[in-house]
């Protein structure tokens, strides 16, 4: 509910108490890295389109928002250990 209320933060911090409750939480993996993976794709799109493209090139080569995308990554990571037949963990994780 936090979350399709772009309610990140507080959707954040739940989740990481739930995983470290459960680090075996395979949804509490995906659920985190799509946060942090919104996180970051929702503030490139809030800004103008001319910028987006030159903010996006810089994401992909390497400059970060706040480890965001490196977070989706482990998280994306964890949850393939946990399931190593999730499509969708792999699919998001090829899309960052």
């Amino acid at each position: 509910m936090l979350f399709s209320q772009s309610k990140f933060e507080e959707a954040e911090q739940l989740l990481i108490k739930s995983l470290t409750l459960n680090p075996a939480n395979s949804s509490g993996h995906f659920n985190l890295a799509n946060i942090y993976f919104n996180q970051v794709r929702n503030y490139y799109f809030s800004l103008f389109l001319p910028f987006f493209v030159i903010f996006y090139m810089l994401v992909i080569y390497g400059s970060y928002l706040e480890g965001k995308y490196e977070n989706a990554i482990q998280y994306y990571k964890n949850l393939i250990d946990l399931n190593a037949k999730d499509a969708e963990a792999y699919q998001n994780l090829g899309i960052i």
